[in-house]
């Protein structure tokens, strides 16, 4: 195992089999800095991968171009998963492999609102905060429904209750994106501090953008925004549209 390395401003591409392979802990590919993101693509099989040889963890995937890769973009691997297969979501993310197999977010919906991109998402992942990455595919919808992550559009962060899925509205400034593109997301673990911990697979994408983006709030959550005539409040199971002229 090799733990705490660094792998930044490279270009990764043409291998046979996984054009990152990760055998150890707490190991950073890119960073939240553009200068030290890689470009990782046209490999035969994965563009990174967790081994599960060991349960490795704390590996951060950060601002990175990945596409065109044979198989997944990244791939955590499940101890006795056969296949190259999406690690499916599980409710409250209780599941242990690599990269603690942590859930990935779910795109809903986006929409472009001026110069802005707003974006819906869910995510049930431990109690915590976490750095969402946000990429962006114009060739279209992967096979696998999840996809690579060509173009790094930006990052939000957010706080995880680890009580189930929620759901959260993200504004991107000044961002704009492709017409007919693909929106996929990944999450990585914030320790505080500039210090990041495990990061997801690509998440399931969405191709739907709409004039607006509708946010169905969960059970636990209420919403305070800014209308053309003051300030509106929003009860848990409220229906919110993102860029209504109304709010």
């Amino acid at each position: 195992a090799s733990d705490y390395n660094t792998v930044q401003g490279n270009v990764i591409s043409g291998n046979s089999g996984v054009g990152i392979r990760i055998q150890g802990d707490d190991n950073l590919v890119g960073g939240i800095d553009s200068a030290h993101a890689n470009t990782i693509f046209g490999n035969g099989t994965h563009g990174i991968r967790v081994s599960d040889d060991a349960v490795y963890s704390g590996n951060s995937f950060l601002g990175n171009s990945i596409y065109g890769n044979s198989a997944l973009g990244i791939d955590l691997k499940d101890a006795g998963d056969a296949g190259d297969f999406v690690t499916p979501n599980d409710a409250s993310d209780g599941d242990s492999g690599s990269n603690d197999l942590l859930n990935h977010p779910v795109m809903v919906a986006y929409a472009r609102n001026g110069a802005d991109l707003d974006l819906v998402f869910e995510l049930d992942a431990p109690a915590g905060d976490y750095r969402i990455e946000f990429f962006e595919n114009a060739s279209g919808l992967d096979p696998t429904g999840n996809g690579e992550g060509q173009r790094f559009l930006g990052a939000a962060s957010v706080t995880s209750a680890g009580s189930g899925a929620q759901t959260f509205p993200v504004t991107l400034n000044g961002v704009s994106i492709t017409d007919g593109t693909t929106i996929v997301a990944t999450a990585t673990e914030d320790r505080g501090l500039g210090d990041f911990g495990s990061t997801s697979e690509f998440g399931t994408a969405t191709t739907a953008e709409l004039a607006y983006a509708e946010l169905w709030l969960s059970t636990r959550d209420a919403v305070t925004g800014g209308g053309q005539s003051g300030t509106s409040t929003w009860d848990a199971g409220d229906l919110v549209k993102i860029g209504d002229p109304s709010l």
